[in-house]
């Protein structure tokens, strides 16, 4: 009997703590397999363009075995290497990037009126209000021309966070919703 790993899966938290990473979601840092950052520029996380710095900056094998200091019962294994960690989809992607992105794409075309400018409305929330009702019955009907079965409740200032007075816009959604989104 032979065994070969092939793939190291888990959340980042568990990866976190089992790998002993260094960079992680609430380091400013935030990717171990990139220098990824949770700041503002060109090296933002939320940064999706082809030209991110991020993804210019991968992470080497060699580098997270230095950074680490140490070896786990993973790493002690033959034939680990860095390529092989995966992340878990459902809470770094649907639960953590995706929210953000949705959130942010939505407040943007909001802004740009794809949903109607209701210039009349002098109220700015009022507006988002108004532009978020049509936002969903679009993506309602998506969801119905596609056959998509989401329980997505109403988009709203405050299920994009736009009503908590910081710049953190993140869609309040469940992870197979987002997905949808």
């Amino acid at each position: 009997l032979r065994v070969l790993l092939t793939q190291v899966l888990g959340d980042w938290k568990w990866l976190k703590e089992s790998l002993l990473f260094k960079h992680w979601w609430k380091t400013e840092e935030c990717c171990h397999l990139c220098r990824a950052s949770r700041a503002y520029g060109d090296a933002a996380f939320y940064n999706f363009s082809p030209d991110a710095a991020h993804r210019r900056q991968r992470r080497t094998h060699a580098e997270y075995m230095h950074e680490s200091g140490r070896l786990t019962r993973l790493t002690r294994i033959p034939g680990f290497r860095l390529g092989i960690v995966l992340s878990d989809w459902m809470h770094v992607v649907l639960l953590g990037i995706l929210p953000i992105a949705c959130a942010n794409i939505i407040d943007e075309m909001a802004g740009e009126g794809v949903w109607g400018g209701f210039d009349e409305v002098s109220v700015a929330k009022e507006r988002l209000s108004l532009q978020l009702k049509l936002a969903y019955g679009s993506f309602k009907n998506w969801c119905k021309a596609h056959a998509v079965s989401c329980s997505q409740p109403l988009f709203t200032p405050s299920r994009i966070g736009r009503d908590s007075g910081t710049d953190k816009i993140v869609l309040k959604s469940k992870a197979r919703n987002c997905m949808y989104v």
